[in-house]
């Protein structure tokens, strides 16, 4: 019998030792999941108003109709666009 009470008692501090590291595991799971609200972006605008239409010259709009790829300049930045309406060809 006093081996029977031993075994339970190790059982006992085993599934002790298993909970503590459960519970040491999900804080440290939660303490790496923590972290700050980044702060909101600033509001970037445009130095000029889009306008759709007129974003392709004649030549590109020539390039864009052989080759179904639209590419503009706009506001600084080189635009390309593989999926360009035919709207912007004509």
């Amino acid at each position: 019998m006093p081996r029977a009470r031993g075994f339970r008692r190790a059982l006992l501090y085993e599934l002790a030792v298993l909970a503590m590291l459960i519970g040491i595991g999900a804080a440290l799971v939660l303490a790496s999941q923590w972290h700050p609200m980044p702060e909101t972006p600033e509001v970037q605008t445009m130095e000029a108003p889009a306008r759709d239409r007129d974003l392709l010259t004649p030549q590109e709009k020539e390039w864009a109709r052989e080759s179904g790829v639209g590419s503009y300049w706009y506001d600084g930045t080189h635009w390309v666009d593989e999926g360009l309406p035919s709207e912007y060809w004509r």
